[in-house]
């Protein structure tokens, strides 16, 4: 069975949902302000922060928010998401070779 994490399912169902949003209507967009980004250019951002995550192994050796050496303690963050590994201030997202076996990825 493949490893998923928490992080690989986020941008999955970001694909899905960009995806959905180009087969409604190919031209449209989000407008923030009077910045605006077609769907179809964040899709492509979309695969370009799924290969910088990839390359990191959070897809691979897991991240830090499955992994048992990640501490909350200690540490104050409106949403849970910064944590300490060692004497390391980490993101849930990291990853790092010194993921632990419970919750890790097959790159172990």
């Amino acid at each position: 069975m493949a490893y998923v994490n928490e992080l690989e399912m986020l941008l999955k169902c970001c694909r899905r949902a960009l995806s959905d949003k180009l087969r409604d209507n190919p031209k449209a967009g989000l407008k923030v302000d009077s910045i605006k980004m077609r769907y179809e250019d964040a899709q492509t951002l979309l695969e370009a922060l799924e290969n910088h995550f990839r390359l990191q192994g959070a897809m691979s050796f897991g991240i830090c928010l499955s992994c048992a050496n990640f501490k909350r303690k200690g540490i104050i963050s409106k949403n849970n998401s910064i944590g300490k590994c060692g004497s390391k201030t980490v993101s849930i997202f990291d990853t790092c070779e010194n993921h632990s076996k419970r919750g890790g990825g097959h790159g172990l």
